[in-house]
């Protein structure tokens, strides 16, 4: 089941149905399910197919919701990923983005599973990841 989680400043990509960032980063290439989120958006670029104007020897396909998506290694002078300011007081967001900074899930699932075990919360699977501590 898809779990959906609004992040504040989140750009959409807007096509056919909108789509995150964070939905494009879950459904990466399986070669790059070592990333994180941000190191993602550093390395790689994530355009329109049909609007790619540069010619990549390697690149990967993304389709989702009736859209496909080009992911390539970016060049010298792409943009750079932004992110933005998240306090505790967001909980869940801000715990899950704790969890995309340090590890690199494939799903939201994946995101609270700690060495095996399914945590409840994003909470919970950051204390278990040794992010913060209980007492927080």
């Amino acid at each position: 089941m898809l779990e959906i989680i609004p992040l504040p400043y989140q750009p959409k990509i807007f096509f056919k149905k909108a789509v995150s960032l964070l939905e494009l980063y879950s459904a990466r290439p399986p070669e790059l399910f070592g990333l994180t989120y941000i190191q993602f958006y550093e390395e790689y670029m994530v355009v329109r197919e049909n609007l790619a104007t540069t010619r990549v020897a390697t690149f990967w396909n993304i389709s989702m919701r009736g859209n496909i998506f080009m992911v390539y290694r970016k060049t010298i002078g792409e943009s750079v990923a932004i992110i933005y300011m998240l306090y505790p007081n967001k909980s869940k967001v801000y715990y899950l983005r704790l969890i995309l900074l340090s590890t690199s899930p494939t799903s939201f699932t994946d995101a609270k599973t700690v060495s095996g075990v399914l945590q409840s919360t994003y909470h919970e699977a950051a204390i278990h990841l040794g992010l913060l501590s209980a007492e927080n």
